[in-house]
């Protein structure tokens, strides 16, 4: 494992010469042997320092055991432990999101605040492949099947080539212990239901390496994607946007989630509605609003913060969820409209929800525009006109067809 670990460090020049790079610490078998290897791999280079950080998350009885693992673990290896505690039931309540989500936004707020070269953390190939499923199973593009990329930004992940067996292996050869967090034994979580149930069955009953095709077909989508963006970069300026007078009605030539104005409507040309959904991160999934007169600096309307709407309050990872905003102008009432999509899986639900702006920093309250049950008719990327005195949409339907 040391070997294959070295090849990843290697193959994505993940750290530099005197490099300053943090491992995030928790206890868990993936961290701990992280910290392991890395800490080799800087004895045989010795250009560049290692720290490592805990960040107690106070939800579990177990949570003093495994920060005083950290302690006792990096003592041994004379690594420099940085210990952060955290209220991620608070935050989480105040932010509208799940305790997972909470949980690792402060978690990655505090090793951003150590300021160093490099962030380590644990995912590996397990990862990658939960990813992928669970967001095919989602309807997902090729973005969705990226998996998890081996550098984002300052983050680096060693272990991303390595499956959680060889991690066990790894660790059970050198004798060394490590905790187990109960919470990710519990299939009450999507992500967990495919670690537990459905990734063993793939191996047991399909192919022993379906894990690790998995994450090959994760990888292969990630260079596609890069491909993908890097050739539209190269003609970016070259774009030109619609665009649609809103004193007369739109055309259906102009669905898009970007409309554009001859006239600024309240100072700005240009106004998009987007939905964050950064590393398949459900709690960042809302409706967004960014505006530009340029079409290349886009910004939030003076006086107006996103998101638009925030996490749904009974939002669950994978089960719910808003998505797929869309935004018009209605040229009758002289108002912007936001459009998006709501998902329920406990109740199969789908609702498609929308809120109204007479300039665009004060919005209405929500208002159901259609409710159905899901995988009837899911509404998936709805695209919204209104015209004639009508609205029209079109969506991508439960049987992953076109209908309007």
């Amino acid at each position: 494992m040391i070997a294959a670990v070295r090849d990843t460090l290697n193959q994505f020049h993940m750290i530099d010469k005197g490099d300053r790079v943090l491992v995030g610490l928790s206890g868990g078998a993936d961290s701990v042997a992280l910290l392991l290897n890395l800490n080799k791999y800087r004895l045989e280079r010795g250009d560049f320092s290692l720290t490592a950080i805990h960040v107690n998350h106070n939800l579990r009885e177990t949570a003093l055991r495994d920060q005083n693992y950290a302690v006792s673990l990096c003592e041994s290896l004379d690594v420099k432990l940085i210990i952060r505690s955290v209220d991620v039931e608070g935050y989480g309540r105040k932010h509208h999101l799940s305790m997972e989500e909470a949980a690792r936004e402060l978690r990655y707020r505090e090793y951003a605040s150590l300021n160093m070269d490099k962030i380590a953390v644990g995912h590996h190939m397990n990862d990658v492949s939960e990813t992928v499923i669970m967001n095919i199973c989602r309807g997902s593009g090729i973005h969705g099947m990226c998996g998890i990329a081996p550098i984002n930004g300052k983050i680096i992940r060693p272990l991303i080539n390595i499956s959680r067996g060889e991690i066990e292996a790894y660790l059970a050869k050198k004798n060394t212990p490590f905790c187990v967090d109960e919470t990710n034994l519990s299939t009450d979580y999507t992500r967990n239901r495919i670690r537990l149930e459905v990734l063993p069955c793939l191996s047991d009953r399909i192919n022993n390496r379906a894990i690790e095709h998995i994450a090959s077909i994760g990888s292969d989508a990630l260079l596609v994607n890069d491909f993908i963006e890097s050739e539209l970069n190269k003609v970016a300026d070259k774009v030109i946007t619609f665009k649609a007078d809103y004193s007369d009605s739109l055309s259906a030539e102009d669905v898009n989630k970007v409309i554009s104005f001859d006239e600024p409507f309240n100072g700005y040309k240009y106004w998009m509605a987007y939905t964050p959904y950064p590393h398949a991160d459900d709690a960042k999934e809302n409706p967004h609003i960014a505006v530009s007169n340029d079409m290349k600096t886009w910004k939030e309307p003076k006086g107006f913060e996103n998101p638009l709407e925030p996490s749904p309050e009974n939002f669950k990872v994978g089960d719910i969820y808003n998505s797929d905003t869309h935004i018009l102008y209605n040229s009758d009432t002289k108002q912007l409209e936001v459009w998006w999509r709501y998902v329920n899986n406990e109740d199969k639900s789908v609702i498609i929800y929308r809120k109204t702006s007479e300039d665009g920093v004060k919005w209405s309250d929500k208002e159901v525009v259609i409710k159905n049950i899901r995988h009837k008719k899911d509404y998936l990327s709805p695209a919204v006109i209104y015209e004639d005195g009508k609205y029209k949409m079109w969506y991508v339907s439960g049987r992953k067809q076109v209908e309007y």
